[in-house]
């Protein structure tokens, strides 16, 4: 199994070396320049923020007359209550409850979402 930038394991147990460390690959994304140029040209907008929570996000936000909504899922993922054990006994994110605590909006109800 792969996560993140780990590299997945071998039948041995070790995980493959990568060919050259220093050989990144990068990808330029114009996303946000797009959002930004939207956000300027119409007011009103709903927007979801999936982030930690910012004031200046916020601030830049609300200046504009948009609507914004924050969520710090990593923060809410952590709640004790939320934890429950698997068939194997292992303690896990109830998923459902998760989501059905924490994103429970109308359908089409934002204009845009950030997920930071």
């Amino acid at each position: 199994m792969k996560l993140f930038r780990g590299g997945s394991s071998t039948e041995s147990g070790q995980a493959p070396k990568p060919a050259q460390a220093a050989q990144r690959l990068s990808r330029r994304s114009s996303g946000l320049g797009e959002l930004s140029r939207h956000w300027g040209s119409e007011t009103g907008l709903c927007i979801l923020d999936l982030g930690a929570t910012s004031a200046s996000n916020i601030r830049y936000m609300t200046e504009r007359g948009h609507k914004i909504y924050s969520e710090d899922l990593l923060v809410a993922s952590t709640d004790p209550s939320l934890a429950t054990k698997d068939e194997q006994g292992n303690r896990v994110l109830d998923d459902k409850r998760f989501l059905s605590d924490n994103l429970l909006y109308p359908a089409a109800h934002f204009d845009a979402v950030l997920c930071w």
